[in-house]
């Protein structure tokens, strides 16, 4: 998923294989790479709508034999959810195949604390996730009417909420509570170039009204693309993050070690003056400040297909 906002990547000058340097990943060709990890929301699909080629990217590498997973920050919806509407969009998909932060938030937060009291700002996949790892749910009410004080606080996609969850959350983070958020990014993208606000909206209004910002579960932080990685199977060195988010899935992808492909259909794609290197190449100039640079870079899922379909370097 897109976004802009918070966390920023690490800057330049980064040590190898981190986000923000080119070197790390040695990736010479598809041939190189064993899986695949696509992030879903605004590289798999745009709101109910598949993205352009998307469906024969999956197919082609398939057919290659190489391995297929899938990443997403959004915590609405569990795995076998996710792995429905893949199939229903013509992608065969297992419930194992598929990574979402709404799954991995109760265990993440048990294995941080154990079991305890959580204040969730969330979807009920994301309600289900906590009480499943063992945690009591505190409502905000009872934070607001009771003074009820959860141990911990978690925040996701909530198309409910309101200024008293704000209130409930901010409160109960000032008072000691420890603050999750299934991830950081401010939008969810939707189909026609529209957006609904993200996790990442709900978490900075709860973290500037409580003066504490939240530890995130899901991209770019490393649990959950190691989680992807035991599910394929494959080793970080011979894996390829694919997704359309500098800051989420290639500072991410980079920091647990995988190549990464950065889906930016508004760039200029692979050819000269993309500002992004072929595959396995050393670290090149023009680099910002603070810029995420991924191994490679590639217009649209098109040029995607056309690089796996073709073992060499593409044109720079």
């Amino acid at each position: 998923m897109r976004e802009s906002g918070f966390p920023a990547g690490l800057p330049a000058g980064s040590p190898p294989g981190s986000p923000g340097t080119r070197s790390g990943n040695r990736v010479g060709s598809p041939r190189d790479l064993d899986g695949f990890i696509f992030d879903l929301d605004g590289c798999i699909w745009t709101g109910e709508d598949l993205v352009p080629g998307a469906r024969e990217v999956i197919d082609r590498l398939r057919d290659l034999g190489k391995r297929v997973g899938f990443l997403t920050n959004n915590s609405t919806q569990s795995a076998r959810k996710v792995a429905t509407r893949l199939r229903r969009m013509g992608i065969p998909a297992a419930a194992g195949m598929v990574v979402v932060s709404a799954d991995l938030a109760g265990p993440y937060l048990a294995s941080r604390h154990g079991h305890g009291k959580v204040l969730v700002i969330g979807s009920p996949a994301l309600r289900r996730s906590i009480l499943r790892a063992g945690h009591t749910l505190v409502s905000w009410r009872e934070v607001l009417e009771e003074g009820r004080i959860p141990d911990m606080v978690t925040a996701g996609m909530d198309v409910g909420f309101h200024y008293r969850k704000l209130t409930a959350a901010a409160v109960a983070v000032a008072r000691g509570a420890f603050f999750y958020a299934c991830n950081v990014d401010p939008r969810l993208p939707l189909e026609g170039g529209r957006f609904l606000p993200g996790t990442g909206s709900i978490a900075r209004a709860i973290a500037v009204a409580a003066g504490a910002d939240p530890a995130i579960i899901g991209k770019p932080e490393p649990p959950c693309f190691l989680e992807a990685l035991r599910r394929l199977g494959t080793p970080p060195a011979r894996t390829a993050m694919v997704g359309d988010s500098p800051r989420s899935d290639i500072a991410g992808g980079r920091r647990a070690g995988l190549f990464t492909i950065l889906l930016d259909a508004g760039g200029a794609g692979m050819g000269p003056g993309s500002g992004s290197s072929g595959p396995g190449s050393g670290t090149g100039t023009g680099q910002a400040e603070g810029e995420v640079i991924p191994h490679l870079r590639v217009q649209g899922m098109d040029e995607l297909l056309a690089w796996i379909s073709v073992p060499a370097h593409p044109r720079i």
